[in-house]
């Protein structure tokens, strides 16, 4: 799909809000992520139509941003759902609260979860119906129920609505959007502390185009985020889990959150390492001195407070020519430098600290 262009996106958003476009470009202008973001026209039109959510609770990040863009189409939803408030059909000029709101679309939410995260896990963004039917047995949802549900949801689209059912295909309006939904999955179950498994559905995949064969596992969501946090399949999800846990809109646990934004430090460190030796790979077989930016190096080191003030790493780099001497460093020790902070404010300078902590996988 072609994005709009910046001025694109403004024209639109002033023929959509004619009232508020000039709030929502002075929001958008001023996160340039997000800008880029709703390029997608898609997006751009839940942006326009959760507004109300978004400016009341004036995101900052990009797990606020989907929360508020899902609170927003949820209230859509329930109308386009014929749900019912003491005995009556939600009108969209109800006042219902959030919470009410939740109670309402509770199955229709389980399920979207469970179908984000499904996919993701098969690598699955167009779902067939004979996918779906797979799923709902497993989570022992009624067909009926999805016949007459997914058709109605904002945050899906089908193929061709005119089409049979078999035929009939949904997808998210977004990936970033089923990951979303599949990290709202996981850390719903990771909050139940133990009381519930992930529901992990695997479709044959020499057969997933016609998924005529499954099968699946209940799993810890401790194990499966041990199994699969340096996927980059999930690295998103893992940021949306991050944000949710620190959004703390549907509880919170303090140690999972911790352990979660500390290992997934690691995993960029790793990463880092990884880009950082494929660098020096690729210089070491041209010609001339490779170039290794100063900031790479002093990110992959951490002072040790133990032993006073650090002193100032000298690289040798006429060494560095010479592949033996290239270190390597180890990808299980991920540390940080001083004052880095990937993913949010308010991690402290030692994570491994809290990693070596004994009790730790005792209580996740």
């Amino acid at each position: 799909m072609i994005g709009f262009g910046t001025d694109q996106v403004y024209e639109y958003v002033k023929h959509m809000e004619p009232e508020r476009h000039k709030d929502i470009q002075s929001f958008l202008s001023s996160r340039p992520l997000i800008e880029d973001l709703v390029r997608i026209p898609i997006q751009l039109d839940a942006l326009c139509y959760g507004w109300d959510q978004v400016h009341n609770q004036g995101p900052e990040t990009m797990t606020d941003l989907y929360q508020s863009i899902e609170k927003g189409l949820w209230r859509k939803d329930i109308v386009r759902l014929g749900k019912s408030k003491t005995g009556s059909a939600v009108t969209e000029d109800d006042k219902v609260s959030d919470t009410e709101v939740e109670e309402l679309i509770e199955n229709e939410r389980i399920l979207v979860e469970q179908l984000a995260f499904t996919g993701l896990c098969n690598n699955i963004v167009e779902f067939q119906d004979k996918h779906v039917t797979i799923i709902c047995r497993y989570i022992s949802t009624h067909s009926t129920f999805v016949d007459k549900t997914l058709p109605k949801l904002s945050f899906l689209r089908t193929s061709d609505s005119s089409v049979g059912k078999p035929s009939r295909t949904y997808h998210f309006l977004h990936l970033t959007l089923q990951e979303y939904f599949a990290a709202r999955y996981f850390v719903r179950i990771w909050l139940q502390n133990n009381k519930a498994d992930l529901v992990c559905i695997n479709f044959d995949q020499n057969e997933k185009l016609h998924a005529s064969t499954s099968s699946h596992t209940a799993m810890k969501p401790k194990d499966f985020f041990a199994q699969n946090k340096y996927s980059s399949r999930y690295n998103i999800m893992w940021r949306f889990a991050t944000g949710l846990l620190h959004s703390g809109r549907n509880g919170s646990d303090e140690l999972a959150l911790h352990f979660l934004r500390y290992t997934m430090q690691g995993v960029e460190i790793r990463m880092m390492r990884r880009d950082l030796g494929r660098e020096k790979k690729r210089q070491r077989l041209g010609e001339g001195e490779p170039h290794v930016p100063d900031h790479a190096e002093a990110q992959l080191r951490i002072p040790d407070r133990r032993s006073g003030p650090e002193e100032p790493a000298k690289v040798n780099r006429t060494k560095m020519l010479k592949p033996k001497t290239i270190p390597r460093p180890a990808p299980e020790e991920p540390v940080l430098a001083d004052g880095l902070n990937i993913l949010e404010p308010g991690i402290p300078e030692r994570p491994e600290a809290c990693l070596e902590a004994p009790d730790l996988e005792e209580e996740l």
